[in-house]
């Protein structure tokens, strides 16, 4: 099965290097200028179903790129961001002040402090969710959600380790696998 990914449009937070996680924060105007682009070049590329965060960022992109389109769409929380605890809506900068080692919570899956998810805990979901779509009969699906899922999908079908900095996907580009059944 065809597997896209599509990380949803940019929202002022992410222009702003602000923690959105599980916060509902919309699409900002260059978002809805990117789920355009987006919009057009998938307008001629055929989804069976599309998976969606739901987040209101995620289903905003979804509403746009889909426009016009009989496509269903799923919404999983399997799919959302991962939760910043007490640090959601605040900068990477104020996290790091208070102590969060960013770069470990990327080596070691169960590291947490601050209420926030660990990375295990978000590949656990990730994990899950695409056992589950093995079992779908699609040929081609397109997933809608976030950066730190974006990069447990990378990891679960190319292996290696998460470097946030190499392998993190722009708001509203996306990457193809392909997921064996």
């Amino acid at each position: 099965m065809k597997v896209s990914f599509l990380r949803h449009a940019q929202t002022q937070a992410n222009r702003d290097g602000i923690l959105q996680g599980r916060t509902d924060t919309p699409i900002s105007d260059i978002g809805v200028e990117q789920a355009n682009e987006a919009a057009k070049k998938w307008k001629d590329i055929s989804v069976d179903c599309v998976y969606c965060s739901p987040l209101l960022r995620a289903r905003q992109t979804a509403e746009i790129v889909l426009k016009g389109r009989d496509v269903p769409v799923i919404f999983d929380d399997r799919l959302s961001e991962r939760y910043f605890g007490e640090f959601q809506m605040r900068s990477v900068e104020d996290l790091l002040a208070a102590g969060f080692e960013w770069e470990r919570s990327y080596s070691e899956y169960d590291y947490s402090l601050f209420g926030i998810e660990s990375l295990g805990s978000v590949r656990d979901r990730v994990n899950s969710f695409l056992e589950d779509l093995k079992k779908e009969p699609f040929n081609h699906v397109l997933i809608i959600s976030h950066g730190a899922v974006a990069m447990l999908f990378r990891l679960y079908f190319l292996g290696g380790k998460l470097l946030w900095d190499e392998q993190k996907i722009d708001n509203c580009h996306w990457v193809e696998y392909w997921l064996e059944r």
